[in-house]
């Protein structure tokens, strides 16, 4: 009986090491993809302002464009 009880706690610590294992792999990959996503929201960001900057330049140009045929 002993002799199985240590066998069952063996196990036991072993399946606790390999949670600890791959928890920690779980908790590296989270922070992993939290960085991934930071930088793609700042990435947005940049092409969201390129894009405004962009469509403000547009209408720049589009309001200095000729009115008439003769002007063009």
């Amino acid at each position: 009986k002993i002799r199985e009880l240590a066998i069952n706690i063996r196990m036991k610590e072993e399946l606790i090491g390999e949670l600890v294992r791959t928890g920690k792999a779980a908790q590296a990959l989270n922070r992993q993809h939290s960085q991934r996503i930071r930088e793609l929201e700042q990435e947005a960001e940049r092409v969201r302002a390129e894009l405004s900057e962009g469509q403000r330049q547009l209408r720049e140009l589009e309001g200095k464009e000729p009115q008439d045929a003769v002007e063009r």
